[in-house]
């Protein structure tokens, strides 16, 4: 395969990963929605910062959810500070 083809072959790869990470991004938005009470009361920035956020560390968003409100109550002293 020729550097040009397979340059293009590369770019087209890259191109479907993007997509899909994007529907990922759109199905685990409509999930949190549908199935966390809590989470649809969230401001669409909010939601779409977690869900970045998940993609980027390449946790689940209610693993990055629970560790965030974790931190939060070890803080201020509502969790001890070996507590999960």
């Amino acid at each position: 395969m020729s550097k040009p083809a397979k340059t293009e072959s590369l770019l087209s790869a890259l191109e479907g990963i993007l997509i899909e990470q994007e529907q990922q991004r759109d199905l685990l938005l409509r999930l949190i929605r549908q199935t966390a009470p809590g989470y649809g009361q969230l401001t669409s920035e909010v939601r779409e910062a977690l869900a970045r956020a998940a993609r980027e560390t390449m946790q689940p968003a209610d693993s990055l959810v629970e560790a965030i409100v974790c931190e939060w109550l070890r803080d201020r002293g509502y969790l001890p500070k070996g507590a999960s």
